[in-house]
């Protein structure tokens, strides 16, 4: 039985156009289970640029993630996925949950969702013991992404993402603001890089990366008030290969450096966490 943790805002115990699209498929779809160290890494379902059919798509994929953010103890998963969006705007994934995206001029596209923040349960690890669980809450979430042309042989943009209503009390925020850049390597080959900084209120970290008293008595660990401001700096690099007109075929690396209160928490016993993903997609 689940219990609520004494403290506040925790609780206890074209063809490269295809490419591109299954890369974030792929991602979005994985989130909610490498969340939130792949959660801004991945681009958003809605920000792919429109379509004038509706499409699908699903997969599977393995991928090493931390056990939980800032965790210096990785674990191996594989995990299907399905992702779905609408010629009217529309769309579903596991990133973003339930959706309307459109581009206002070309080369912009902007997006509404509602989706579900992470969860942290205390068994993910022996380093959680006395936390208690985080559950998923619901999140209401917007973003902006604008392509801005070509730079060194590829195509460069920039997005910002915000996200509001983790934590217990349902007040946590995020905000994203991230540069991509892509270029194809050859006829079927894509390579995607992607930097990113994260900032979060005081609801949010002291969910994620706080120690309230009563969680210092219960776990052993120092009672820390974590601040809101910079989380975390993130890098990410891709490499996609189209292997038909409809399957895809993916190997991504990311990587987080976490930063301020959060770096200083003492759940945080690795302040670099890597992530590693191979997945295959099928698009109909």
């Amino acid at each position: 039985m689940r219990t609520r943790q004494q403290g506040r805002h925790t609780q206890p115990p074209s063809k490269a156009r295809a490419a591109r699209h299954g890369l974030a498929i792929i991602l979005t779809g994985l989130t909610l289970a490498a969340a939130p160290t792949a959660h801004a890494q991945f681009g958003d379902g809605g920000g792919d640029g429109p379509t004038t059919t509706d499409t699908g798509q699903i997969g599977a994929a393995v991928l090493r993630t931390p056990r939980y953010m800032g965790a210096d103890e990785t674990r191996l998963r594989a995990l299907p996925y399905f992702r779905s969006r609408w010629a009217s705007g529309w769309f579903f994934d596991g990133l973003n949950g339930l959706g309307y995206a459109w581009s206002p001029e070309p080369g912009r596209r902007l997006g509404l969702h509602l989706g579900v923040s992470t969860e942290r349960e205390e068994d993910d690890s022996a380093a959680l013991r006395g936390m208690g669980d985080v559950d998923r809450e619901a999140e209401l979430g917007g973003f902006v992404h604008q392509k801005l042309g070509n730079w060194l042989g590829g195509s460069l943009s920039v997005r910002s993402h915000l996200r509001y209503g983790a934590g217990e009390d349902h007040r946590g925020a995020q905000a994203e603001l991230g540069l991509g850049w892509g270029t194809r390597l050859a006829q079927r080959s894509l390579m995607n890089a992607g930097l990113s900084a994260n900032w979060a209120n005081q609801d949010y970290m002291q969910t994620y990366f706080g120690v309230t008293p009563a969680q210092s008595a219960s776990s052993g660990y120092a009672a820390h008030e974590a601040d809101g401001g910079l989380r975390d700096f993130r890098l990410t690099l891709s490499f996609i290969q189209l292997l038909s007109s409809t399957t895809t075929g993916v190997l991504m690396v990311g990587q987080t450096w976490w930063q301020g209160d959060a770096a200083d928490s003492p759940l945080v016993r690795d302040k670099r966490n890597t992530l590693i993903l191979t997945a295959v997609t099928y698009r109909f």
